[in-house]
């Protein structure tokens, strides 16, 4: 659950930022244990492709797809000696685009920090699970202010499902 919310946070939230718009993503596992997720905007239409899988050193290495089967970014994410996720994301060109860092609270919250090519933080996330067993999130930008939510959970098939939601006056 780690490797689905630091691989694709920072998709998620800027497709759904860029567009203005509910996202939504539905992730599973295939045969050869590689983690697929289908990102589509409110009208049900497929905006991005994401294939995921682990190499033989533990990274997690995911390629990015748009609706036209090209390859729009990647990112590779790896536990660090403290139990911290780090992600650092690409462009189609091979540039850095960003970078994040997931830990565990005490309260059991998965918290992440994203940053800029520049190494700038570029906001937070704060996720919780509730009684009902959803996964909530909360985004916030480099000030503290709330710029988003997601809400997700796994469906009778096992599927990972999320709907994110930015606020489009930030």
């Amino acid at each position: 659950m780690k490797t689905i919310f630091s691989v694709t946070a920072i998709l998620i939230f800027n497709l759904s930022t860029c567009l203005g718009q509910t996202l939504s993503s539905t992730t599973s596992v295939d045969y050869f244990g590689n983690t697929n997720t289908t990102y589509s905007n409110s009208y049900g239409s497929t905006v991005a492709k994401s294939t995921t899988s682990t190499d033989y050193i533990g990274n997690d290495n995911t390629t990015y797809y748009g609706n036209s089967g090209s390859v729009i970014g990647t990112s590779t994410s790896k536990v660090d000696y403290y139990g911290n996720t780090n992600t650092t994301s690409y462009n189609s060109t091979g540039s850095t685009i960003g970078s994040s860092s997931g830990s565990t609270d005490y309260f059991d919250n998965y918290n992440v920090n994203y940053y800029n090519s520049n190494g700038s933080s570029a906001g937070q996330s704060s996720s919780s699970v509730d009684y009902f067993n959803n996964v909530n999130t909360i985004y916030t930008n480099s000030s503290g202010q709330q710029t988003g939510t997601s809400t997700g959970s796994f469906d009778y098939f096992g599927n990972y499902n999320t709907t994110t939601t930015s606020n489009p006056w930030d």
